[in-house]
């Protein structure tokens, strides 16, 4: 009996820590085929597994509530397009798409879609999140932009990160004149975040980054046409990045803007075509920025920095380019810029101590102005 009683009691304790395991880990897997259906999935606690695929006209949602939670929504193919726009556009069709909210630890958010005129938007609240988004369009406008002439301002890919060390990518692909993905944002808020976004084709395209925090990192690459990227930093020791190469097919309009408020931050931007703007404006210390514009016509950069020790270089080759460097109320500071082509002005604006200017242009119609007020400047000008 003694013997008996301990094997049920053993029995029992198995028993119940296999079937507490098992809840412990949920699974939801969810496959729709045709239009305008609706999957919901609803998941609170941890190691949550979220599965959507939809093929058609539908919109999926993933709400995840703890820790260690995984959630990806598959829309659509290229051979089965996902096309929830109803043209010419109705306030209602951006609630189509794909949607993931997450709140808590180590969570990981994944969309992708193809052929689509959708709307995705990742929300995370929380440490160490990722959010990825992988958006194939070939020949149809993105439903954000054309939201936005109809209801007001609206995004077409959206990342929103609240916490520490978070982690976002979007990527979209776009046949070459045809509209694609346009409006695309990532926001964090936290430290130590990370932020890329690559668009590949089309035209129109817009990117935005807004971080908040210390120690961020950004990426913003374009090829297509007609592309502007922006930056907005408010946090220390933050590094961003931004390409937009030339494109052979048609017209290249690029405008780059990075606006930072903070300390130790490094700016770099290169464009690549016709008609590009770069604009830099940085309040703070040890700052360093670095333009550079080739292979177009037409190119203006600016950068202001106002703090101690800012060091600004800007590099021009083309026809028609404008570059101004301002550096205001702090000491240390230095400029250096080149043209290469006709038409070119350059002009370098510093107000403090120890500064150092250098300017070199080569080719026909220069004009060069230096204005430097303090102590310890130095200025040297090279026209051919």
């Amino acid at each position: 009996m003694k013997s008996s009683r301990m094997f049920i009691l053993v029995f029992v304790a198995v028993f119940c820590m296999f079937t507490g395991m098992a809840m412990a880990v949920s699974t939801a897997n969810v496959t729709q085929v045709g239009n305008n259906n609706e999957a919901t999935t609803s998941q609170t606690g941890t190691n949550d597994t979220a599965n959507t695929t939809q093929y058609g006209s539908n919109r999926g949602d993933v709400t995840q509530s703890g820790n260690n939670n995984n959630a990806t929504i598959n829309q659509g193919t290229l051979a089965v397009p996902v096309t929830n726009l109803s043209l010419p556009g109705y306030n209602g069709d951006w609630m189509h798409g794909a949607f993931i909210k997450q709140s808590g630890n180590n969570n990981d958010a994944t969309i992708n879609m193809k052929g689509n005129s959708d709307y995705a938007h990742i929300y995370q609240t929380g440490d160490r999140n990722i959010g990825f988004q992988d958006i194939g369009t070939e020949q149809s406008k993105a439903n954000g932009n054309l939201l936005g002439q109809v209801v007001g301002p609206h995004y077409g890919v959206t990342i929103d990160q609240t916490g520490n060390d978070n982690k976002a990518y979007q990527t979209t692909k776009a046949s070459y004149g045809c509209y694609g993905i346009q409006d695309m944002r990532i926001t964090q808020t936290g430290n130590t975040n990370t932020s890329n976004q690559t668009s590949i084709g089309g035209m129109q395209s817009v990117m935005d980054a807004f971080l908040t925090g210390n120690l961020n990192l950004t990426t913003q690459y374009a090829d297509g046409m007609v592309d502007r990227n922006t930056v907005n930093i408010n946090g220390n020791s933050n590094v961003t990045d931004q390409e937009q190469p030339y494109v052979l097919w048609g017209t290249t309009t690029r405008i780059a803007t990075i606006d930072i408020t903070g300390d130790s931050n490094v700016v770099n931007q290169t464009q690549s075509g016709t008609g590009d703007v770069s604009h830099s404006t940085i309040t703070g210390s040890f700052n360093h920025v670095t333009q550079t514009q080739t292979g177009g016509n037409g190119n203006s950069a600016t950068v202001v920095q106002s703090g101690n020790s800012n060091t600004a270089s800007q590099i021009q080759t083309g026809n028609n380019n404008t570059v101004s460097i301002s550096q205001t109320g702090g000491n240390l500071n230095q400029a250096y810029q080149a043209q290469t082509g006709d038409g070119n002005l350059a002009t370098v604006v510093q107000n403090g101590s120890l500064n150092y200017a250098s300017q070199s242009q080569i080719g026909n119609g220069f004009v060069s102005v230096v204005i430097q007020t303090g102590n310890g400047n130095f200025s040297l000008v090279t026209q051919h």
